[in-house]
């Protein structure tokens, strides 16, 4: 188990829920009770929630520098995209890992798998991965890995495991985005096909949008 602070407060302008340590130790009591590895990892979050930062068994350097190529393959490190959002796609890793029971490295890049399947096995973001160090952002990314994996920040989006930039789908075909899609706006007001898990209890950050669920 990694280490927490129970003190109440504020970070980064959210403010921290009062977890006592008796009601994370009846948590983790609940959780080894429960079979299922992804029921015992959303037990834990039930207690920990917002309050808490990632798990410091994820903290590692390997763990880091994959977070830190997967936030470059998503956004090529542009200043457009602000710092919070590459946070919240940290956490998207984060959270896919506490739910599969698995690390950092085995959940984000290019053949990463978790409960949600594969990240991103498109020969852009395979390109854009191995090559991250090279990129100018590179240092802004290991920064934001970081202070992901250090537990400094709290979970921006409080659990959720799927995101996608809209701006980035496909346009419909004929005025179809077909059974598995549904017909969306990106931030210019162009149509696009968005899948229909981004429904589910959606949340904006910066240019992405997050959402619960499976890929279904």
């Amino acid at each position: 188990m990694g280490k927490y602070d129970f003190r109440p407060g504020l970070e980064n302008g959210t403010r921290v829920a009062r977890v006592s340590p008796w009601s994370w130790i009846a948590a983790v009591a609940a959780a080894l009770l429960v079979t299922s590895e992804k029921a015992r990892a959303s037990v834990i979050r039930v207690v920990r929630g917002r309050a808490q930062g990632a798990p410091q068994e994820l903290n590692t350097a390997e763990g880091r520098q994959a977070m830190a190529r997967t936030l470059i393959a998503e956004t090529s490190g542009l200043e457009k995209y602000p710092d919070s959002e590459l946070e919240a796609i940290g956490f998207v890793g984060v959270n896919r890992a506490v739910d599969s029971g698995r690390s950092i490295v085995e959940v984000m890049g290019p053949d990463a798998r978790s409960n949600q399947g594969v990240w991103n096995n498109s020969q852009a973001f395979r390109s854009r991965w191995n090559d991250a160090p090279t990129f100018p952002k590179w240092p802004r990314a290991e920064r934001i890995a970081r202070r992901v994996l250090s537990g400094e920040i709290a979970d921006p989006i409080d659990g959720r495991t799927l995101f996608a930039h809209i701006s980035g789908l496909p346009r419909p075909v004929n005025g179809s985005c077909g059974p598995r899609r549904y017909l969306s706006k990106d931030s210019r007001g162009r149509d696009r096909c968005a899948p229909n898990w981004l429904k589910n209890d959606p949340v904006t950050i910066g240019a992405a949008t997050f959402a619960r669920g499976d890929r279904s």
